[in-house]
C-alpha cells in the first residue's frame, strides 16, 4: 500500500487486565505531536451507521486525527493535490477499537476522505477526531460519493443517506 504524502498511521497501545482495558489516544509529549506544532482545536465524535458511507469531504486548514472508539470502520483517502508526489493515489485504512487496526490516523489538510461501516455490521462505528483547529464550515469542501473517480471499491452504500 502506498501511503499518501503527509498521512501517518500511528499504532496505539491497548492495556488489558481483568477489570477491562485502557486504550491510548494522544499524548502531547509524543515526538510526532511536538514536532508538528500539534494543537488541539476541538475533539468531536462522528457516528457512522452500517451500510453508510460518510463523505467525501476535505478540510483546507484542519489536520484530522482519527481514532476509532467504537466498532470498526474503513477510511478512504484520495490525494488530489496538484503537484503532490502522491497525486491521484488512493488509500484505505481500517480502523477498529482493538488489534492491529487500533491506530491514530493523521490526515493533513487538502486530502479527500470518507468513511464506511460495512453492510451487515450490527453496530455503528464511532470515530473520534482530535482536530487541529475548531470546526469552521468555511474551510470544508464536500463532494458526492461517485464524483471523484476514486479508483478503489467503496462497497455498497445507501445513496439517499450518504454524504
Amino acid at each position: 500500500m502506498t501511503i499518501i504524502q503527509g498521512v501517518e498511521i500511528i499504532k496505539r497501545d491497548v492495556i488489558r487486565d481483568l477489570r477491562g482495558s485502557v486504550r491510548h489516544g494522544l499524548r502531547t509529549d509524543e515526538e510526532w505531536f511536538t514536532s508538528r506544532n500539534g494543537s488541539i482545536g476541538e475533539v468531536y465524535f462522528s457516528e457512522v451507521n452500517p451500510g453508510i458511507i460518510k463523505g467525501w469531504h476535505l478540510h483546507k486548514k484542519m489536520t484530522l486525527r482519527y481514532l476509532c472508539v467504537g466498532s470498526r470502520a474503513t477510511v478512504f483517502l484520495y490525494d488530489l493535490r496538484e503537484g503532490s508526489p502522491t497525486y491521484k493515489v488512493p488509500m484505505m485504512v481500517e480502523l477498529a477499537t482493538d488489534g492491529g487496526q487500533y491506530v491514530l490516523l493523521i490526515i493533513p489538510p487538502n486530502i479527500w476522505n470518507a468513511f464506511r461501516v460495512r453492510q451487515g455490521n450490527v453496530n455503528a462505528a464511532t470515530i473520534c477526531n482530535l482536530a487541529s483547529i475548531p470546526h469552521d464550515p468555511d474551510e470544508i469542501s464536500r463532494a458526492p460519493i461517485g464524483s471523484l473517480n476514486f479508483p478503489l471499491n467503496l462497497g455498497t452504500y445507501n445513496e439517499k443517506l450518504s454524504g
